[in-house]
């Protein structure tokens, strides 16, 4: 570590440029990224007319995303974006870039804070920046709520250790400030008092009353935002069941697997599809490092752990309980930084040769990892790629996939990508109409004629199943059936109907009506 303190600790700018810089050159190449094909359609896209209004400010705060997320902060963060760059995902890579490095800066302040040697600090910090965990939150657009979160938990938490050490008013405003901001970010932060009351009890303090300002500073702030959150979407309550308990916990062990053992990730990860040996090794080699080498303040390092631990239960429990299974890797971001901290208190001889060896080994081998890993990103061909192999029990994979090869006019390729769609949800009627689609253009006309159908039985009503099968019957010379549907599309299609369908079937209608 000589040449650390030679080169890097010689000024506070070549400190953080050097914790900087190689997440910066890990992550630059995102910047030419594209949006992936999932949760960016309806957040950007479909919602361009909301956040390309500066008034939606207000809007972000009193109205939810979906039935089901309230996350005002993310809301502004895109509203942002879209100003600079409208729709270009430049800005939006580069704004989650710039986040990040937020964090891991952040980080290394906390851990500073926490009286931790700058050595130690900068190492941890280092390691969280080029962490394979980290890339689901870095480098996916729709990730970036948990980057905020942890850019306003850290502030929040450096902030309560200036004020608990310096006595000062203005470091509990900001505490306050950046809790508040922590809160609207993301329902995780509702754990956030838990972990300043333990971080309180973990510092060295005199003054009583500053604990009872805190405290009623944490219990206020956190019922006004609860309440204010079940105005606007009303807190949803969980049907516990034995499944769910243990999808829950096996959830947590394969987390700390990323998390010591990164190597069994996935961008749409459930416990059923993921090995839960890993993380029971890891949490073997976590025992075996703590009884080896000790820890350095038994207090930060359980710190350090219950920050893991309480940032992580909400997420993985509605995962567990309340989601559709998944368990996205992006949710553990915040929690890696606590988990930063427990291993800044193992007794590592951080000086000795074969410690630093240890360490850059470890680095190389995450960094390249990150680096190669954020190529499955790069555009929405990519991503569904890497879905199919990493969740080939995912019918959207297949449906997405299927939909960009009909557009590149490859109908026959997107009949087996459908079947297999259809066979694992039979229940969804877009997968019968997109087949019909493809069907049409192939000129197997019975064939999508019955998946016309059996949208239509499947769907509430939507007309334009009507307006294909229709097409298909006019298409076959149909003409009884053919004007059944126009009937339809009469009523509830209007002047909107094709003209060639139009002019085709009219006079056939207006025959069929005289008689």
């Amino acid at each position: 570590m000589t040449f650390l303190r030679k080169t890097i600790f010689t000024s506070p700018l070549k400190t953080t440029l050097a914790l900087l810089v190689p997440s910066f050159v890990l992550f630059v190449k995102t910047l030419s990224f594209d949006f992936t094909s999932f949760d960016e359609q309806w957040l950007i896209f479909q919602n361009a007319p909301f956040i390309a209004k500066w008034s939606s400010i207000i809007d972000a705060f009193t109205k939810p995303m979906t039935a089901s997320y309230y996350r005002p902060f993310l809301v502004l963060s895109f509203i942002v974006d879209y100003h600079l760059g409208k729709l270009s995902p430049t800005i939006y890579h580069f704004t989650n870039l710039c986040l990040h490095l937020a964090s891991v800066y952040l980080l290394f302040s906390f851990l500073l804070s926490c009286n931790i040697d700058k050595k130690t600090a900068f190492l941890s910090s280092l390691l969280f920046s080029v962490h394979p965990l980290i890339l689901h939150a870095t480098v996916w657009v729709p990730g970036r709520n948990d980057l905020i979160l942890c850019v306003f938990s850290l502030l929040s938490l450096i902030h309560l250790n200036n004020f608990i050490t310096r006595n000062n008013i203005k470091f509990f405003a900001l505490h306050v400030l950046f809790f508040c901001c922590s809160l609207f970010t993301k329902e995780n932060a509702v754990a956030l008092p838990v972990i300043f009351l333990f971080l309180y009890i973990t510092r060295p303090h005199s003054k009583n009353k500053i604990f009872y300002l805190c405290l009623f500073a944490w219990i206020v702030l956190s019922v006004l935002f609860l309440q204010m959150r079940n105005h606007v979407i009303p807190i949803s309550t969980f049907n516990i069941s034995a499944k769910g308990v243990k999808d829950f916990f096996l959830a947590f062990i394969q987390f700390i697997g990323k998390t010591m053992l990164p190597f069994n990730q996935s961008i749409l990860p459930k416990t059923n599809t993921l090995s839960v040996f890993i993380g029971l090794g890891s949490m073997a080699m976590l025992i075996f490092l703590a009884a080896k080498f000790g820890f350095k303040d038994k207090k930060l390092a359980l710190l350090g752990l219950f920050i893991f631990v309480a940032l992580l239960i909400i997420p993985v429990w509605f995962g567990a309980f309340k989601s559709s299974g998944e368990h996205y890797e992006h949710r553990a971001y915040t929690s890696l930084a606590g988990f930063m901290l427990f291993l800044s208190q193992l007794k590592f001889d951080i000086e000795s040769r074969r410690f630093q060896s240890i360490f850059l080994g470890i680095f190389c081998v995450f960094f390249i990892k990150s680096f190669t890993r954020t190529n499955i990103y790069r555009n929405p061909s990519t991503y569904i790629d890497r879905g199919l192999k990493e969740r080939p029990d995912f019918y959207l994979f297949y449906h997405q996939k299927s939909q960009n090869l009909y557009k590149a006019g490859k109908y026959i390729e997107t009949l087996p990508l459908l079947a297999k769609a259809i066979a694992l949800r039979p229940d969804k009627a877009e997968l019968y109409g997109n087949r019909s689609s493809s069907e049409f253009m192939l000129g197997m006309y019975q064939e999508a004629i019955d998946d016309l159908n059996m949208a239509i039985s499947k769907s509430d009503f939507r007309i334009e199943y009507y307006l294909n099968r229709c097409m298909v019957y006019n298409k076959i010379g149909d003409i009884e059936n053919a004007l059944k549907d126009y009937a339809i599309l009469k009523q509830y299609y209007g002047d909107k109907i094709p003209a060639s369908l139009q002019k085709s079937l009219n006079e056939k209608w207006e025959t069929s009506n005289k008689k």
